[in-house]
């Protein structure tokens, strides 16, 4: 059976604290997570108890899985895509960089790594999938395409 109860501040008439329901203590409003669908707009469990909860959850997993969750969670919230977005564009891209058409190479703590998600950071717009290095430089050119071209013109100016 679950019970919150509320305290209220004597001196405002509001409500200060809150009745958590893994651990059932009666904790500080500001102990709780913002959450829409409860009648208060609070979590039913305290931040420790949720932390603890989200980790147990997460080492009951293997490391596969784990991966597959942090994959799944950072292209949805730094892109809005899912994995399976981002595959079909891997598929698109034959599997390599959408500018120098090659596979990637870079390889972190002993594990090659993903193509990158290339975007318009003013909208956001994914523009294809990069290899490190041309995602890198980019960057380093600030997505400025006359920069670019000027590039284009000093090699072209020193090609045998």
């Amino acid at each position: 059976r679950i019970q919150v109860v509320h305290t209220k501040d004597n001196a405002r008439g509001v409500e200060s604290m809150k009745r958590c329901h893994a651990c059932d203590e009666d904790k500080p409003l500001d102990q709780y997570n913002n959450f829409s669908r409860s009648k208060d707009k609070l979590a039913y469990e305290c931040r420790p108890c949720s932390r603890q909860k989200q980790r147990d959850y997460m080492n009951s997993k293997t490391e596969e899985e784990r991966v597959a969750h942090h994959r799944k969670v950072n292209l949805k919230r730094s892109f809005g895509i899912t994995p399976e977005d981002y595959d079909t564009r891997l598929l698109r891209q034959g599997g390599a960089c959408a500018i120098c058409n090659k596979p990637e190479k870079t390889i972190r703590a002993g594990k090659l790594q993903c193509l990158s998600v290339d975007h318009c950071h003013s909208t956001g717009t994914i523009r294809g999938l990069l290899c490190n290095n041309c995602n890198r430089a980019l960057g380093m050119f600030k997505d400025d395409v006359e920069i670019l071209r000027s590039s284009i013109i000093y090699l072209e100016g020193y090609t045998t």
